[in-house]
């Protein structure tokens, strides 16, 4: 029972460890050096407190799914940089991905055994060793994807902020999928199904949020070559009123000098 307990609350740690620092590596951190690396172990015992209480309260943290939210929101408010809108969204991102790949891994496996999802998640067996393994073996996979593919944070509030509320809702049907599950395992298959259409629409979320941001980004582009050339125009104007006064002066000078000599 002491085996299985260090082994689960060292899952749960690096769990924590690895959602703390997507988090901290996609917005980016306001502090440097030892504040930094002091904001980052905060965020990471704090979250990993929360989940290991939950765990203890309950055999699936369905509420706790919010908690964790409300974690990563506090923490990115405090030390992580990006505007309120942004930290929310990544927030709520980062429990989705945790989220959808634990229960989609819990019920695959599940499926893969053909055993209830409720004995993957109680008993200390292969089933549960599968899912303690891959679970964070794929969202540490999705992160780095993540991470590589994003192009840099937004400052303002455009368009994607809609978007929030697709992924919020996606982690309440994911893990109300998973509570049906627990309760009705012979239909498990068909929940995998259902869990695998909100992945996918979940990667579409994120797709559009790129395209979004890249759109906005060729607009500020498009906006700023614009300025530079009314700016090109204002200066060629200023430069033409220059050399006709130039050329006046000159004939004036011109005509002086013809009048002393």
């Amino acid at each position: 029972m002491t085996e299985r307990f260090l082994i689960e609350e060292a899952v749960n740690a690096i769990e924590m460890f690895i959602a703390i620092g997507f988090l901290t590596r996609y917005l980016g951190c306001k502090y440097n050096g030892k504040k930094a690396i002091g904001a980052f172990l905060l965020g990471w015992l704090t979250a990993f407190i929360t989940l290991s209480i939950i765990n203890q309260i309950t055999v699936f943290e369905s509420v706790g799914t919010y908690l964790y939210i409300l974690v990563y929101y506090i923490y990115a408010l405090l030390f992580l940089k990006g505007n309120v809108l942004l930290k929310l969204w990544m927030s709520i991102l980062t429990q989705v991905i945790i989220t959808i790949v634990a229960v989609m891994t819990i019920v695959s496996i599940a499926c893969l055994f053909n055993c209830a999802p409720e004995s993957v998640i109680t008993e200390f067996a292969l089933p549960r060793i599968f899912v303690l393994v891959g679970s964070k073996i794929i969202v540490l996979v999705v992160d780095i994807i993540v991470l590589k593919s994003h192009q840099g944070i937004i400052q303002e509030n455009i368009l994607w902020y809609k978007l929030i509320f697709i992924p919020f809702l996606s982690v309440i049907s994911i893990t109300m999928l998973m509570r049906v599950t627990l309760k009705h395992p012979d239909v498990k298959f068909w929940i995998l199904m259902g869990m695998t259409a909100i992945a996918a629409a979940n990667v579409m979320v994120y797709y559009f949020y790129g395209v979004i941001s890249e759109e906005y980004r060729n607009k500020l582009t498009i906006k700023l070559l614009e300025q530079q050339n009314e700016n090109i125009r204002s200066h060629i104007a200023e430069t033409d009123v220059f050399v006709k006064e130039m050329r006046s002066v000159r004939h004036d000078l011109k005509h002086h000098l013809l009048s002393i000599n």
